[in-house]
C-alpha cells in the first residue's frame, strides 16, 4: 500500500492492518486539515511497528512530554492550520501515532484500514471538518471516537508514567528575548541535563512557511539572529530540548514585539 501527502509518499505492509486501497485519495486531500494528524499518524505507527526496534516503538517520550504540559489537546490535533501556528510541525508525527495506537488496541488491526475506507465515501465526510468529520466516519464504521480519544489518553498517560523521571528533568522553559542593535538575543538561564541542549527555532512570521523558519542551538545559554529576518518587528520563537540528532521536542511557539 502506499500511504503519503501531497509532499511525501510511505510505503507500508498492508495484510496486518488489511489496508487494501490507497488511503490517499481526493477526500483526504480536500479536509486535509482535519486528516493530517491521522495521514502522518498512521505512516508514522505502521514505521515503528514493522520496521523499527520494538522496544522503541512504545517509548514515546515527546508524547510524554506534551501530555505532562498538557499540550496533548485532541480538539486541537484535528485542526492542522491551528496546530501549526500553535505547535512544531512534528506534533502531528507523534500526537498521530498514539491516536493510530489507539485505534488499533481498543479496535484491532483492521480498524485503521475500515476507517480509511469509510473515509473514502464522500457521503462521509462532505461538508464536515474537524471533529464532527471524526464523529461521522467513525459511527459509520462502527466505532465511537469518544472510545478512541479516551484510549489515546490512556496511551499518552502510560507514556507520561513511563518517562515521569525523564520529563521532571526537562523543565519548562522561559527564554528572555532582547534587541541588541539589528540583532535579537534569546538567552535561558537552564542548565540541560545530560546528553540534552537547548534549542530555538524562529520563524518569520506567524503564518510563516516551513523555508522561512530557521532552527539554532544555544550556546552559553543564548542565540543571536538578525532582526529584519522578522516580519513587523515581532519575533516568533519556540524552544525545546534536544537529545543526540533526534527531533527536538519543543514548547508551544511564543512572540514578542520589538
Amino acid at each position: 500500500m502506499l500511504l503519503g501527502t501531497s509532499d511525501e509518499v510511505h510505503y507500508v505492509p498492508t495484510r496486518s492492518l488489511n489496508l487494501d486501497g490507497p488511503l490517499s485519495n481526493n477526500q483526504l486531500r480536500e479536509n486535509f486539515d482535519s486528516v493530517r494528524f491521522f495521514h502522518e499518524g498512521v505512516a508514522t505507527y505502521i514505521e515503528r511497528r514493522f520496521f523499527s526496534d520494538p522496544s522503541l516503538a512504545a517509548q514515546r517520550l515527546a508524547a510524554a512530554v506534551l501530555m505532562r504540559r498538557e499540550d496533548a489537546n485532541f480538539d486541537r490535533l484535528v485542526d492542522n492550520d491551528r496546530l501549526r501556528q500553535e505547535h512544531e510541525p512534528m506534533l502531528v508525527y507523534e500526537l498521530g501515532e498514539v491516536f493510530a495506537a489507539a485505534i488499533v488496541r481498543k479496535f484491532g488491526d483492521e480498524s485503521i484500514g475500515k476507517l480509511a475506507r469509510t473515509f473514502a465515501n464522500k457521503q462521509h465526510s462532505e461538508g464536515l471538518n474537524g471533529v464532527a468529520l471524526w464523529r461521522s466516519v467513525f459511527q459509520a464504521s462502527g466505532y465511537s471516537l469518544n472510545e478512541a480519544v479516551d484510549e489515546h489518553y490512556q496511551l499518552l498517560g502510560e507514556a507520561a508514567e513511563l518517562h515521569a523521571e525523564t520529563t521532571e528533568l526537562l523543565v519548562e522553559l522561559h527564554p528572555v528575548v532582547e534587541q541588541e542593535g539589528d540583532t535579537i538575543r534569546l538567552s535561558v538561564d537552564v542548565t540541560p541535563p545530560d546528553g540534552w541542549k537547548v534549542v530555538v527555532r524562529f520563524r518569520a512570521s506567524r503564518s510563516a512557511a516551513d523555508d522561512e523558519c530557521w532552527q539554532q542551538t544555544l550556546k552559553n545559554g543564548f542565540v543571536v539572529t538578525l532582526a529584519n529576518r522578522f516580519v513587523s518587528r515581532t519575533a516568533w520563537y519556540l524552544v525545546g530540548y534536544q537529545k543526540d540528532e533526534k527531533s527536538p521536542i519543543f514548547q508551544s511557539w511564543q512572540s514578542v514585539r520589538f
